[in-house]
């Protein structure tokens, strides 16, 4: 993916293609925002530096792997360059609110307490009455769980020898 930000991004600021922008190109182009691309292109560093990191933290400490994962998403909502919150609610949004609001999920650590899942599920509320749709960080979830797996199986989790 070495260049795809330069090929598909930076080539908008001098000749703008004759279609409608994508919102990702919009974001990149008004705030400099890379988002899936750029994270893409710099090998995954917010699932690789929070997300598995996170995930194996609350493994290790005998969380189920919902718990794992809810608290993995909670890192790697505060650690990536979320394009789908800035489209939906700004970029000041994602830079300011959406940041307080995710500093009490930050401060919980699994296996999660009644308390905890309640704070959840508030959150979770409000994200969904505000139309707050952290996709971005979903996706990369799904990457982090891949990896996490596929840990497991070096040898034999994919089957890349040619027939």
């Amino acid at each position: 993916a070495s260049g795809c930000c330069d090929k598909e991004l930076e080539s908008l600021k001098s000749s703008p293609p004759p279609r409608k922008l994508t919102s990702g190109e919009k974001i990149f182009l008004d705030h400099g925002l890379r988002g899936i691309r750029g994270e893409v292109e710099d090998g995954f560093p917010t699932v690789v530096g929070k997300g598995l990191p996170a995930l194996r933290k609350a493994l290790a400490k005998g969380a189920d792997l919902n718990d794992s994962a809810l608290y993995a998403l909670f890192h790697l909502m505060d650690g990536c360059e979320d394009t789908n919150i800035v489209a939906r609610k700004g970029y000041s949004f994602w830079k300011g609110r959406y940041r307080e609001m995710l500093l009490p999920l930050l401060a919980i650590t699994p296996p999660f307490s009644q308390e905890a899942r309640g704070l959840i599920h508030e959150t979770d509320a409000l994200f969904s009455a505000e139309g707050i749709s952290p996709g971005g960080a979903a996706d990369l979830l799904t990457c982090t769980l891949f990896l996490h797996w596929a840990e497991g199986y070096p040898n034999h989790f994919v089957n890349i020898t040619p027939e």
